[in-house]
C-alpha cells in the first residue's frame, strides 16, 4: 500500500555531487525581496542537477520508462538525495540562517531541518507565468520505514496543473492523476496531457484554472477501478457547470497509466484504442 504526505528514508548517499558554478548562491538569491521565489528557483535547478548525477534516480525513471532526456530537461525533473541542507554551509552564517528561514515557511525544509522532498523524485508545477506553485515528490525507496510515505505534496494558493503549456495549446487535454502517470503518455508523444498531485486532489483552484483556458473537454484516465471510478465521476460534475464535457479512459486490468504503458505491446496504439472506446462521463450517472 503506497501512502501519502502533504506539506511533510533512503540510506545516506555516498558521495555530495559538485554543484556547477552557476548553481551556487548569490546575494541575489538570498537578499531579494522575494526571497522564497528566488530560493525555490535555485532548489529546483539544484534537483535537476542531482537527477542527472543519480544513477539509482535515473534508474527508477528508466524503470519506468520514462527514458527521454529532453522531457526530463523540459519539465525540470528533479531529485532530493538529501544534500540541499550541506549547500547552505558554504554561506555566511546570516544568509544560511535566512535562506533556512525562508524555505521552512514555504515548507520545503521541516522545522527539524530535514527536506520535505528527501529520497524522491521531484516533478515542479508551474502556473501560467512560469512561477513554480507547488511540486509532487515520488519517494523511490523500495521499502520505507513504517511512518514514512511514498507520496509527498508540497502546494501553494496559487496551485495549478503539472504540464499546464498544454492547457494553453489544447482546449481538449487528457487528466492523469500524478505527474510520472503524465510523462508516460509525454514519452508516447501525446502532448494534450496534464496532471494533479492524485486522485483526490481535484480543487477548486483547479477550476479556476481550466475557466481561465476556456477548456472545452477534458478525458480522464485514473486508474480502472471502482474507487478511481468514483472520484472521476465527481471531477466531471464539477466539471459540467463550466460548460467543460468529460469522458472516462478506461484502462484494462485496473492498470494506471504508467503500469499500461510499461506491460502492453505497442502502447501507443493500445492507448489510442482506449481513447476511442471512452464513454461520455454523462452516461456513469
Amino acid at each position: 500500500m503506497y501512502f501519502y504526505e502533504k506539506l511533510g528514508n533512503i540510506s545516506l548517499i555516498q558521495r555530495i555531487p559538485r554543484i556547477p558554478q552557476d548553481l551556487l548562491f548569490s546575494d541575489t538569491d538570498i537578499v531579494a525581496a522575494d526571497i522564497e521565489e528566488n530560493l525555490m528557483n535555485y532548489v529546483v535547478r539544484y534537483y535537476h542537477q542531482t537527477l542527472k548525477a543519480s544513477v539509482r534516480a535515473r534508474s527508477f525513471l528508466a524503470d519506468r520508462n520514462i527514458l527521454d532526456e529532453k522531457l526530463i530537461q523540459r519539465f525540470q525533473l528533479g531529485f532530493s538525495d538529501r544534500t540541499l541542507g550541506l549547500q547552505f554551509d558554504k554561506l555566511p552564517s546570516w544568509q544560511s540562517a535566512s535562506s533556512r528561514g525562508a524555505l521552512q515557511r514555504v515548507g520545503i525544509l521541516k522545522p527539524s531541518g530535514h527536506e520535505f522532498f528527501r529520497g524522491a523524485l521531484v516533478f515542479p508545477f508551474f502556473d501560467e507565468q512560469g512561477h513554480i506553485v507547488g511540486a509532487y515528490g515520488r519517494r523511490i525507496t523500495q521499502k520505507l520505514k513504517a511512518y514514512s510515505v511514498y507520496h509527498v505534496h508540497w502546494t501553494s494558493d496559487g496551485m495549478s496543473f503539472f504540464n499546464i503549456d498544454a492547457l494553453k495549446k489544447y482546449k481538449h487535454v487528457l487528466l492523469c492523476k500524478s505527474p510520472l502517470e503524465a510523462m508516460s503518455l509525454l514519452q508516447l508523444g501525446i502532448e494534450n496531457v496534464i496532471s494533479i498531485m492524485g486522485a483526490k486532489s481535484f480543487s477548486e483552484a483547479h477550476l479556476r484554472v481550466l475557466r481561465f483556458f476556456n477548456t472545452e473537454c477534458i478525458g480522464v484516465v485514473f486508474d480502472n477501478d471502482i474507487a478511481h471510478q468514483k472520484i472521476a465521476i465527481s471531477i466531471a460534475e464539477q466539471l459540467a457547470p463550466l460548460g467543460i464535457q468529460s469522458y472516462k479512459v478506461f484502462l484494462p486490468n485496473e492498470m494506471d497509466v504508467n503500469r499500461f504503458c510499461m506491460e502492453v505491446s505497442n502502447p501507443k496504439d493500445a492507448f489510442m484504442q482506449c481513447l476511442r472506446s471512452a464513454t461520455s462521463m454523462t452516461t456513469l450517472h
